[in-house]
C-alpha cells in the first residue's frame, strides 16, 4: 500500500514548524498542542483504520487532524466538520481552486490545504546537451526521439543506462502516473468531479488506449527498463541519482533534496511532457490538508488554527523547509519560495486531481482497479484496449454508475425486424390458406382423416405462436410482456394438445375398435382437451397473477442494455418456465409415443406416422432449445428475436406439413374415408367380367375397386360381425401386400377393413351376398344423425366373440412390428356381407365377377 510520510524524523522541520506555531500561539493566546506520529511511514490501510476508529469513538479530545488530501472525502460524513461558514471565505478563496476539488464533497468543503506536491520531469541536462538538445521535451514524441538518439550513443560505454524511470509498480504511484498521462492527452482519468464516467465512449477509450500503449511500447523497445514495472519512489530516485537514467518522473519536492544534498550529476527539472506541447505540465496533485473534528468543543479556535496553518506564512515554511509546493498563488513569486521553485515552473503546472472526492470511501478500490489494470498492460499481460474498457466497467459497477446508455431495443424499421415481420406474415398467410382450404373441403371424405375441430385447434395454436415473435420488436411494455406469455403458452398448448388428441383418437379406435364408437371417442377427447387447456390457463393465470413478466433492464456483456421481460423473482420465473416446458414436453412426448404406437399397427400407416413423429420431434428439439437459450442466455434483443422467430417458424411449418398437408393430400378426383395410410386409386370394376368366377382372393391381385377410392385402416378385432343387407352401395377392394378387403357403405355408415383373409365364398344369387373369413380388422362408422349412431352402437353390441377359432401366430407381420405377445393373438372371424349394388344379382353365373383380374 502507499506509504503515508510522517515528519517525525525530520528534526529541522519539526523545530521550524513548532517555532512557527508557538509564535502564532503567543500572538493569539490560543494554545496548540501538536502530536507527531511515532512511525516514519504508515500504509493507507493503517491510516484508514486509524481514521475509522476516530470516527467511531466520536471523541472531542482532539480538534484538528492533518491527512493526505485523498482522505477527506472518505471521512467527511463520520469524522469531519464542513468548513463552509466556519472559515472566512477569503481564507478559502486564496487557494488554487484545483487544490480544493479533492476535499469538496457535494459542494461542502471539509479541509483546507497545508501544502501540495506534483509530478515533474527530472532530466540529465548534460546528456541532452551532448546530443544537441538544449531544451527538455514538451511532448512524449519529442522525448522518444531524444531517448532513441541518446541511448544509441551512450549504451556503447554505459550499457546499464536506461531511458525513463517512473513508478510503474501496481500501487498508488502508478495511479498518479496514469492521471498525468491522460491529462497530457486532454483526458480525465475515468471519473470527473460529478462521478460521471469520462472514458465511456469508444473514441475516448481508443485515445486512452493509445496513451497507455505508448509506454508498453517503450518497455518493449528498451526505452523503459522492465525493472520499472516493480519500481516505486525509492527505486526510482535511486536509479536516477546513480546516473542510470536519462529522464525520471518524480514528485517535485525531490528537487529540494537533490539541491540540498548536492547530487553529483548535471540535472534539471521541467514540467512533464504531453501528447501535444500545449498539454504539457500535467501534475497529479499530492499533499496534505487539515480538517476539524466534528465532535470538537473548540470549533471556533480550531478554525483559527486551520486558517493559520493553511495560510501563506505556514506554506512558505513547508516550501523552504521541505520543498513542498504552495497552493496560494501569491506565493508563486515569493522570493523565499522562488529560491526553491522557479515562478514559471509553479505557474506552468496543470494540477490533476485523482478521483477521490467523486468516489468517497471507495477511492482505494477504484485506484486499485486503475493501477492493477495498467500494470498488466505495461507488462504485456493484457490487451490495452480491453483493459481500459474493463477498468471503466469495473469502476462503474463498483460505484453503481449507469454506464450502459439508452436501451438498444430493436425498432420496427430495423432490417432484422422487417425480416421477422415478413416471416410472420408468411406464416399467417399459410395458416389462413390452409384454414380456407379446410373450410371449402370440410364435407369431403379426405377431411375426415382428422376431425375438423382438431385441425382448427392446430391452426389456432399455430396462429397464436406465429404472432409471438412480434412481441420481441420494440421496447416491451407490461402488456406486451404478458401477451408474450399468453401467445407462446396457449399457442403451443393448443397446437400440441390438438396434435395429441388426433393421435389419441386413433389410439382409442385401434385399441378396441368394436367396443368404442364415435360418441365415446368424441367425449373422451374433449374431456382430455379441456383438462389440458384448464391446466395451461391455471399456469398462465398463476404466473400473471403472482409475479408477471414485466419490463426489466437487461445488461449485455456489461457494456450495453436493452429492455426485456422478466419476473421480479428469478426463482419463481424459473419454476414457471419449467412448468410451461413440462406441459409442452408431456404433450409432445405423448404425440411421439402415440404416433409410433399407431404406426406399428401396420406398415400402411408408416408414411403418415413418420410425418407425425418428425413433427413432434421438431417441436421438442427446436422449441426446447429456443426456450433454454431465450431464458438462460443474455444474447441481446436481435438474436433473441431471430431465435424465437426461427423456432416458431420451424415448429409451425412442421406441424402444418404433418397434420394438414400430408394428412389432407388426396387425388383431385377421389375421396378417402380413412384417417391414416395410403389412398388407393381405382383399378377395375368389380363386375367387369360377366362370365368369370370368383376364384381365390389370396391370389396376387393388383386391386379392384367400385365406386370410389378407399383408404386403408388397421387395427385388431376379437368379435364376429354379421350384418344385414344395406341399402347403399358397397365397394370392395383387395390389396396384395397386406391382403386387405375394404367394404364401404355410401355415403355414410360403415367402413370395414379386414386383414389377412382366410377365405371368400362365391356370391349368392338368392341373398346377393358373400362370406369372408378374416383374422383381424377395424371398424369405424360415422352418421349424420344421433339415431343412426345409436342403431350402429346396438348392432355392434350384439356381436359375439368367436373364441374357438382363435389362433396365435409367433411369426409374421405382428412379430416384425414388435407388438406384445398378447396382441399377436389372431381371431378367425366369419362375416357374411350383403352386397347390393346398383342392380340386384339375378343370375350369379352371368354376373359373377372374375377376381383374378
Amino acid at each position: 500500500m502507499q506509504p503515508v510520510v510522517s515528519h517525525r524524523d525530520n528534526a529541522a522541520f519539526i523545530s521550524n514548524f513548532t517555532t512557527l506555531v508557538n509564535a502564532w500561539s503567543d500572538r493569539t493566546g490560543i494554545p496548540v498542542n501538536i502530536w507527531w506520529p511515532e512511525r516514519v511511514a504508515y500504509t493507507n490501510n493503517d491510516l484508514q483504520k486509524f481514521l475509522t476508529i476516530l470516527g467511531q469513538q466520536q471523541l472531542p479530545s482532539w480538534d484538528l487532524i492533518g491527512m493526505d488530501l485523498i482522505w477527506p472525502p472518505a471521512f467527511a460524513r463520520p469524522l469531519l466538520l464542513p468548513l463552509n461558514g466556519v472559515l472566512p471565505p477569503a481564507s478559502i478563496a486564496r487557494h488554487v481552486p484545483s487544490s480544493l476539488e479533492s476535499v469538496t464533497v457535494n459542494g461542502s468543503l471539509y479541509a483546507v490545504p497545508l501544502y501540495s506536491d506534483g509530478g515533474a520531469l527530472f532530466y540529465r541536462s548534460d546528456l541532452l546537451a551532448k546530443y544537441g538538445y538544449f531544451q527538455p521535451p514538451k511532448t512524449w514524441d519529442h522525448m522518444e526521439a531524444m531517448l532513441t538518439t541518446i541511448l544509441a550513443g551512450e549504451r556503447a560505454t554505459n550499457p546499464t543506462l536506461t531511458g525513463f524511470v517512473t513508478q510503474l509498480s501496481p500501487y498508488e504511484g502508478l495511479t498518479c502516473n496514469v492521471a498525468e498521462w491522460l491529462a497530457g492527452a486532454n483526458l480525465t482519468m475515468f471519473l470527473d468531479m460529478s462521478s460521471k464516467l469520462t472514458l465511456d465512449s469508444a473514441p475516448m477509450q481508443a485515445q486512452a488506449t493509445a496513451v497507455v500503449a505508448r509506454f508498453r511500447r517503450w518497455i518493449q523497445q528498451g526505452l523503459i527498463s522492465p525493472v520499472s514495472l516493480f519500481a516505486r519512489e525509492l527505486e526510482t530516485r535511486n536509479t536516477f541519482g546513480e546516473g542510470k537514467a536519462v529522464f525520471m518522473r518524480y514528485w517535485s519536492r525531490q528537487e529540494f533534496f537533490y539541491r540540498s544534498t548536492g547530487l553529483n550529476l548535471t540535472w534539471d527539472i521541467a514540467p512533464l511532457p504531453g501528447e501535444l506541447s500545449d498539454l504539457a505540465g500535467a501534475a497529479t496533485l499530492g499533499g496534505a490538508v487539515i480538517g476539524i473534528n466534528k465532535f470538537s468543543r473548540n470549533v471556533t479556535r480550531a478554525a483559527l488554527v486551520a486558517e493559520f496553518l493553511s495560510g501563506p506564512e505556514s506554506q512558505r515554511v513547508f516550501t523552504t523547509a521541505l520543498g513542498l509546493r504552495p497552493t496560494i498563488p501569491e506565493l508563486f513569486q515569493d522570493p523565499a519560495v522562488n529560491r526553491v521553485y522557479d515562478a514559471a515552473f509553479l505557474q506552468s503546472a496543470r494540477i490533476v486531481n485523482r478521483p477521490a472526492s467523486s468516489t468517497r470511501d471507495q477511492y482505494l478500490a477504484i485506484s486499485q482497479f486503475i493501477y492493477t489494470g495498467v500494470n498488466l498492460i505495461l507488462g504485456g499481460f493484457a490487451d490495452a484496449a480491453a483493459s481500459i474498457a474493463s477498468i471503466n466497467l469495473l469502476i462503474a459497477d463498483w460505484l453503481g454508475i449507469d454506464h450502459f446508455g439508452a436501451p438498444r431495443n430493436t425498432q420496427w424499421s430495423d432490417s432484422a425486424s422487417i425480416v421477422v415481420v415478413a416471416i410472420v406474415a408468411f406464416l399467417v398467410a399459410a395458416i389462413l390458406f390452409l384454414a380456407i382450404r379446410l373450410f371449402c373441403h370440410r364435407d369431403t371424405a379426405a377431411a375426415r382423416r382428422i376431425p375438423t375441430e382438431f385441425l382448427v385447434g392446430v391452426l389456432v395454436g399455430s396462429l397464436l405462436g406465429s404472432a409471438a415473435p412480434l412481441t420481441f420488436i420494440g421496447t416491451p411494455t407490461l402488456q406486451i410482456c404478458e401477451v408474450r406469455v399468453v401467445l407462446i403458452g396457449f399457442g403451443f398448448t393448443f397446437m400440441a394438445s390438438c396434435m395429441a388428441a388426433q393421435d389419441f383418437r386413433i389410439y382409442l379406435i385401434v385399441s378396441s375398435p368394436l367396443r368404442r364408437v364415435a360418441a365415446d371417442v368424441h367425449r373422451i377427447l374433449w374431456q382430455s382437451l379441456v383438462a389440458v387447456w384448464v391446466v395451461e390457463g391455471a399456469l398462465i393465470g398463476l404466473w400473471l397473477g403472482v409475479d408477471p413478466l414485466a419490463p426489466v433492464d437487461v445488461k449485455v456483456d456489461n457494456a450495453w442494455r436493452y429492455i426485456g421481460c422478466g419476473s421480479d423473482g428469478l426463482a419463481f420465473q424459473t419454476v414457471m418456465y419449467a412448468a410451461q416446458c413440462l406441459m409442452c414436453s408431456i404433450l409432445v412426448g405423448l404425440c411421439v409415443w402415440l404416433a409410433v404406437r399407431n404406426r406399428n399397427v401396420s406398415p400402411k400407416a408408416k408414411t403418415s406416422g413418420e410425418a407425425l413423429s418428425k413433427a413432434a420431434y421438431l417441436i421438442f428439439v427446436v422449441a426446447g432449445a429456443a426456450v433454454i437459450l431465450l431464458s438462460a442466455l443474455q444474447i441481446g434483443p436481435v438474436p433473441q428475436m431471430l431465435l424465437a422467430t426461427a423456432a416458431v417458424t420451424l415448429v409451425v411449418l412442421s406441424v402444418l406439413w404433418a397434420y394438414l398437408v400430408v394428412q389432407q393430400r388426396v387425388a383431385p378426383d377421389a375421396e378417402s374415408s380413412g384417417w391414416m395410410g395410403t389412398t388407393m386409386s381405382p383399378s377395375a370394376a368389380i363386375f367387369s367380367d360377366a362370365s368369370g368366377s370368383t376364384g381365390n382372393l389370396l391370389e396376387p391381385l393388383v386391386g379392384v375397386v367400385h365406386e370410389s377410392t378407399l383408404a386403408v385402416r388397421f387395427a385388431r378385432s376379437e368379435r364376429a360381425l354379421q350384418l344385414a343387407p344395406w341399402d347403399a352401395g358397397v365397394a370392395v377392394v383387395h390389396v396384395v401386400d397386406a391382403r386387405i378387403l375394404v367394404v364401404r357403405s355410401q355415403p355414410h355408415g360403415l367402413v370395414l377393413s379386414l386383414r389377412k383373409l382366410v377365405a371368400v365364398t362365391e356370391p349368392s344369387a338368392a341373398t346377393s351376398s358373400f362370406t369372408v373369413t378374416f383374422t383381424a380388422g377395424v371398424l369405424e362408422m360415422w352418421t349424420r344423425t344421433e339415431p343412426e349412431l345409436k342403431e350402429w352402437h346396438t348392432r355392434l353390441a350384439q356381436t359375439v366373440p368367436v373364441g374357438d377359432q382363435s389362433t396365435v401366430h409367433e411369426s409374421g407381420g405382428c412379430r416384425a412390428q414388435g407388438l406384445p405377445v398378447a396382441l399377436r393373438a389372431e381371431m378367425a372371424v366369419s362375416v357374411q356381407i350383403a352386397t347390393r349394388i346398383a342392380a340386384p344379382l339375378s343370375t350369379v353365373g352371368a354376373q359373377a365377377p372374375s377376381l383374378h383380374g
